[in-house]
């Protein structure tokens, strides 16, 4: 029963109680324009986080693509130039 009364209790029971309001509020309608606001800016400032990481996914792969293609260009000369001594 001692538990009842400790601070750890009173801290949970709190955010329970907080977190049920806002429950409610959502389900009756009351926090729908608080809702929608946050959600289109986070929402712009995401598609904007998103687009700048493509370009930087989009550009590393250009190098490291050309880095691979580099590498097969001298294995391909190397094997060029062992033909042609061959012949």
């Amino acid at each position: 029963m001692r538990f009842i009364y400790t601070k750890t209790f009173a801290k949970i029971f709190t955010i329970f109680v907080i977190l049920a309001f806002f429950i409610i509020l959502d389900a009756t309608g009351y926090i729908t324009f608080f809702k929608n606001w946050f959600l289109e800016g986070f929402g712009f400032i995401e598609t904007r986080v998103s687009n700048l990481s493509n370009d930087v996914k989009s550009g590393l792969s250009t190098i490291f693509t050309i880095k691979r293609l580099a590498h097969d260009n001298a294995l391909l000369n190397q094997t060029v130039d062992q033909l042609s001594f061959e012949f």
